[in-house]
């Protein structure tokens, strides 16, 4: 709760009516790789589908109420079970946000809402893609360069938790942000370090409700402010998503979403820093003070039991 400054357990939380922006965002299709260390002719189909939609200049689209968190992102979660098109636009208005020959990657079953929401006038689906193809293709994050930062890969990775009930199919991942997204990304932890992609998971958001240092292009920008209310961090990120060309619908949604129980304002989820004191292993003794005696205890030994906070 950025309003009392504390963290909040499950049942002290409440739902109420709230109206989040949404976005539809595009990640463009940036590499084709190894996946685990196998060689990409042991995946059938998957290399040859994957490289198409990177000659394509493919996106991989996404939907989310929660813009501030996209400065968060490091995956894109998909699942396997869901059927996947590639779609090329045939037509739009010319001062829309989605132009006509961009090619977007759906799930079928939620590709005409997409389209009817983003104003494509006209759209055909061109072929397949696989979950073979998908687990193969990385993507660039949609806010590369802002603040001179975003500049690394972002994977794709098979997820229970997606569905294709609302939204695009495909869910943008950021591990410091939500449980499902915080347990795909350890669950693939190791995989990814082999594949050359760093697991460290960003401290984006502090406990005011401010975007830190890690979010480059956005210090400082508040998620909400003090008193609760909505801050400007969302705005923000959508103006530099516009300005790279990445946005391709936005709208408002009213939900039921996450209120501390005492303030009755909205919280946040976040990653912080932690340290642990081991409760079944002895204290270390305190050096004695100015060399007189010895004692056992105190902050000194407190936190030589601790282990240090993440970096």
């Amino acid at each position: 709760s950025v309003v009392e400054k504390t963290a909040l357990a499950e049942a002290e939380v409440e739902y109420e009516d709230y109206t989040s922006d949404t976005v539809w965002v595009k990640f463009p299709v940036e590499r084709v790789g190894r996946l685990e260390g196998r060689h990409p002719a042991e995946i059938p189909g998957g290399f040859e589908d994957a490289s198409a939609l990177l000659s394509k200049r493919a996106a991989i689209v996404i939907w989310t109420t929660t813009p501030w968190t996209l400065p968060g992102n490091r995956a894109i979660s998909f699942s396997s079970k869901i059927s996947y098109g590639e779609y090329k636009v045939t037509d739009a208005p010319a001062d829309n946000w989605v132009k006509s020959g961009e090619v977007l990657i759906l799930a079928d079953t939620l590709a005409e809402s997409f389209f009817k929401q983003a104003r494509v006038t006209a759209f055909e689906r061109v072929a397949d893609v696989s979950a073979q193809a998908l687990v193969m293709i990385a993507c660039a994050h949609p806010l590369k360069g802002v603040g001179g930062g975003y500049n690394f890969t972002v994977p794709l990775l098979d997820g229970d938790h997606v569905t294709d009930d609302t939204g695009t199919g495909f869910v943008h991942t950021a591990p410091g942000h939500g449980r499902e997204d915080f347990d795909i990304w350890m669950q693939n932890a190791r995989s990814l370090e082999a594949r050359g992609i760093s697991s460290v998971i960003p401290y984006t958001v502090d406990e005011n409700g401010a975007l830190t240092e890690q979010a480059p292009g956005f210090v400082g920008k508040r998620v909400i402010t003090d008193k609760g209310e909505k801050g400007d961090a969302n705005e923000a990120v959508i103006k530099a998503l516009i300005d790279a060309d990445m946005l391709l619908a936005r709208s408002r949604l009213k939900h039921q979403y996450p209120h501390s129980w005492r303030s009755k304002k909205p919280v946040i989820y976040r990653n912080t820093p932690q340290w642990f004191i081991a409760m079944d292993k002895p204290i270390v003794d305190s050096p004695p003070p100015c060399g007189e005696g010895s004692g056992v205890g105190g902050a000194a030994s407190t936190a030589s039991a601790a282990s240090p906070p993440p970096q």
